[in-house]
This record gives C-alpha cells, structure tokens and sequence, in this order.
C-alpha cells in the first residue's frame, strides 16, 4: 500500500516536476481519499498512505510555488467505478447513511472538477485538500 500511494506518487512525480521548473509553470493535481481525512471503516495502512499523499501535497506546493507550479489535491469519496463496485455490499449499505447525496459519486462529476483545477481559471489556489464525497458525516 505503501509503495502504491507513496513511493509511486515521488517516482512519478519526480520527472513531470523537474520539466516543470525548467518551465517555469505547471499544475499537479493528486487524488487522495476521504480515508485520509475521516474515521471511515478503512482499514490503517490505506489510511495511512493517503494521508501521506496530503502531506506530501501541502510540502510541495510551498516549494512548487517558486516557479510557477500549483500543487493541490483531490480528497474523493466512493464513486460509481469498477474500484467502488469492488467494495464489500456491507460498506456500500453504511455507505448510504454517511453520505447525505445517498449515493455513489459519478466518474464525470470527479472528472469536470480535476478539469478546472489543472485549467488556467484555477490558477489562484495551491496546497489546497478538495473534499468531493457527496456530503459525508462522520
């Protein structure tokens, strides 16, 4: 879990950010989980790595900011995905009471938004964390 949400999001990073600061702008965008940020039935290590990847987020848009480069991330909730239709019929059941919408999230709904934040009409908001979980209550 580990190497996939952390060690991956440095080695790929890497290389994209390197160009970048020769070019003097760029956009990251990564995509975390509400995992990361709220006491859902997760397991630890999963939850654990995800918020390393806020952590992450927030460090590198304080030094991405010199040259011209916006680092923000996407925290998405359960979304109607081969991945989300994976999870156990117990979770997906409670799924319904946590979220207030009482329903999964579409893939074009995650999509439109992670458009406008790597688009020149975002080009304002860096280290930010945006929450896209149709309304969870913990």
């Amino acid at each position: 879990m580990i190497d996939t949400n952390v060690n991956s999001l440095f080695a790929v990073t890497k290389p994209f950010y390197k160009r970048m600061i020769r070019q003097r702008k760029g956009v990251i965008l990564n995509i975390t989980s509400i995992g990361a940020i709220s006491a859902l039935p997760t397991s630890v290590h999963y939850a654990t790595s995800k918020a390393a990847m806020i952590g992450f987020t927030k460090c590198l848009s304080r030094e991405a900011a010199n040259f011209g480069i916006t680092v923000n991330a996407i925290a998405a909730g359960i979304f109607d995905t081969d991945l989300g239709n994976m999870l156990p019929e117990k979770l997906l059941k409670a799924h319904e009471n946590w979220v207030s919408l009482k329903r999964l999230g579409q893939p074009e709904e995650l999509a439109e938004f992670a458009a406008f934040m790597c688009s020149d009409r975002n080009s304002y908001m860096n280290g930010e964390i945006i929450t896209i979980d149709g309304g969870v209550v913990t």
